[in-house]
């Protein structure tokens, strides 16, 4: 039963933690550049959206989003294995974020849509946006299977031990 639970719980969790570094990242560079009416629409179920009226810089804040969205977690991750705890979380939640923020903005810049487009009509150009996405879906595909070959290892010790 506990297994279920986790198998239901770590996506819904990963998803919405994703969802709130993205956003905690273009309200911080919202704020730091001095942007002014600021709003953060976060729907239980759909997408959010953050709303800036007047923005001086809004290349920033619109990068901040994915490129904050993927820096906390991997601090997470770092605080974890420095801790060692929550590893094997802490890696599905910074792999799953790496890959989402990845193929949002690698992808997103093709059909320019959500913030690859805002990217776009302010002239980030698309390779930048697709190099952004390969390298995260990348290491966000590594920290997966470095974690899932970790487990397996472990796991064939503890079974060898009994």
């Amino acid at each position: 039963m506990c297994s279920l639970i986790k198998l239901i719980l770590t996506p819904i969790i990963c998803w919405y933690g994703m969802l709130f570094t993205h956003k905690l990242g273009h309200i911080a560079a919202a704020l730091l550049t001095d942007a002014t009416g600021i709003n953060l629409h976060f729907p239980l179920l759909g997408f959010p959206q953050t709303i800036v009226q007047h923005n001086p810089h809004p290349l920033l804040e619109i990068w901040a989003g994915p490129t904050l969205g993927n820096l906390m977690p991997l601090g997470l991750l770092l605080l974890s294995i420095r801790a060692k705890r929550f590893q094997n979380f802490a890696a599905t939640f910074t792999g799953f974020c790496l890959l989402a923020n990845g193929a949002y903005i690698g992808l997103g810049g093709i059909d320019q849509i959500g913030d690859a487009g805002d990217l776009l009509r302010h002239s980030s150009p698309l390779w930048i946006l697709i190099l952004f996405g390969i390298t995260s879906i990348s290491f966000g595909l590594y920290i997966w299977h470095t974690t899932l070959k970790r487990h397996r290892i472990s796991t064939s010790t503890q079974t060898a031990t009994y």
